[in-house]
């Protein structure tokens, strides 16, 4: 069994919202870098990243945090919020993005998803999230 540690992003901030209610969120670190290595430090290999201000916007708005992240750790993130587009997505792989979950987007779009992201190179499984193409040694 794989337990993968969440950062939940708003205004930077790790937080966690009562219920999935924006109104009731409890601020728990004002530093994801610190929170990551942290985990990282536990030894986590992995982190889900929650762009909640993305997630609300539609678009990505924690791409700098993301870049922090996988610039200062060796984690493996999967990055999910506001991932509607097949540019969002390229942004989101190129600020460092190991993976990616796409939720709405896969719901409105299953063909999307399962023939993968147009120029970027990911790919994806009805099973899992979308991920960057790798390939095998």
């Amino acid at each position: 069994m794989d337990l993968i540690p969440a950062i939940d992003l708003i205004n930077g901030a790790c937080v966690r919202l009562t219920g999935g209610d924006f109104a009731r969120q409890t601020t728990y670190s004002a530093d994801p870098l610190a929170q990551a290595q942290h985990f990282e430090q536990l030894g986590a290999t992995r982190l889900h990243l929650v762009d909640l201000d993305g997630a609300r916007a539609r678009e990505p708005r924690q791409l700098a945090v993301l870049e922090r992240l996988a610039r200062h750790t060796g984690l493996h993130i999967d990055f999910g919020g506001g991932i509607q587009t097949t540019a969002a997505a390229e942004q989101a792989f190129a600020a460092g993005a190991a993976q990616l979950t796409a939720g709405s987007i896969a719901a409105r779009d299953p063909a999307l998803v399962g023939s993968g992201w147009p120029g970027s190179g990911p790919r994806a499984s009805s099973s899992g999230p979308i991920s960057k193409a790798t390939t095998s040694p």
